[in-house]
């Protein structure tokens, strides 16, 4: 005697259990980080251009990590190396809301260091800002695809929609540079 009689039998089974199974979620949420906070949480920000990836294992927490290699076109803040690599949390499947970042896009990084020397994204899902042409020039953009929280002013955290912050390129330097002069 077999558990499932019949295909139609196990196909079922396979339903109920999956109805009974509760779904992770997938998406990432995060406290927003203002734009002047993310400059003040930085060591760095730069306009860089993406020249490759590569994956491994953080030791000893087991968690996978992208190592990013860019170019630096111009450091709007800090001081870095014209070629640095950064990392991110996650592997070569993406993680919903956390930045991702192509070979040869040219985009506005904001980094930090960490204890170990390396360089990290500064906030998860909320450290780069893309760049594109528009009729007064190149405009730089914040798109979060997060689940964003802010506390309110008892402390607790409540749902919040950033704003896109387009900036043109040049007010984005006169910012980044005010808020690092005041850290």
């Amino acid at each position: 005697m077999t558990l499932f009689p019949s295909l139609r039998a196990f196909a079922l089974a396979v339903a109920l259990l999956l109805l009974l199974v509760p779904a992770v979620s997938q998406a990432l949420s995060v406290v927003y980080v203002p734009f002047e906070e993310l400059v003040h949480q930085s060591d760095a920000v730069v306009i860089a251009t993406v020249v490759d990836e590569s994956y491994g294992v953080l030791m000893p927490w087991n968690m996978e990590v992208t190592d990013t290699r860019v170019e630096v076109e111009e450091v709007l803040y800090g001081e870095v190396p014209a070629t640095l690599s950064f990392r991110k949390i996650g592997g070569p499947i993406p993680v919903p809301g956390v930045e991702s970042f192509v070979p040869e896009e040219r985009c506005v990084i904001f980094l930090r260091k960490g204890d170990d020397g390396a360089w990290w994204v500064t906030a998860v899902g909320q450290s780069k800002m893309e760049l594109v042409d528009g009729p007064a020039g190149e405009i730089a953009t914040r798109k979060m695809t997060v689940s964003a929280y802010v506390r309110d002013e008892a402390g607790e955290l409540v749902s919040y929609v950033p704003r896109g912050e387009p900036r043109l390129l040049p007010t984005l330097r006169t910012a980044i540079q005010t808020a690092g002069a005041s850290r």
